[in-house]
């Protein structure tokens, strides 16, 4: 029996970085920010792709103030499954005394919907929705 200050350890495997060798290779495929931007700019790829986010809305709607007193509803959602028209009549009265503010029912509208007529909303081109 081994005293206990001779007790044999065996010691870890280095991590594979730790030999030159692939130190040299692991340089190699590190770049800052910088040298992509470079790369990618000598691929044509530099440019990151735009995403223009607009309401289908005129801007002007969204610039106007929620009128006085106005507390967004939690509103019923929609999903595609159902009437449509039922769900248009249940936004109506979710919004209670300001169902008759056709602006601001333009605003509340997208967040009644869900799933995929949501997404069909967000499809929508730029000021699509005039009235």
């Amino acid at each position: 029996m081994m005293a206990r200050d001779q007790t044999r350890y065996r010691t870890p495997s280095p991590p594979p970085f730790a030999n030159q060798e692939n130190m040299e290779e692991d340089k190699n495929t590190l770049v800052t920010r910088r040298e992509l931007a470079r790369i990618l700019k000598d691929k044509g790829e530099a440019n990151e792709p735009t995403w223009e986010i607009s309401p289908p809305f005129r801007h002007h709607i969204l610039a106007k103030p929620y009128p006085k007193g106005y507390q967004p509803p939690t509103f019923r959602n929609f999903d595609g499954a159902g009437s449509a028209k039922e769900h248009i009549l249940s936004f109506l009265d979710d919004l209670g005394v300001f169902k008759n503010h056709q602006e601001l029912k333009i605003k509340e509208f997208s967040k009644s919907l869900t799933g995929r007529v949501f997404t069909w909303y967000c499809k929508l081109k730029a000021n699509n929705i005039n009235t």
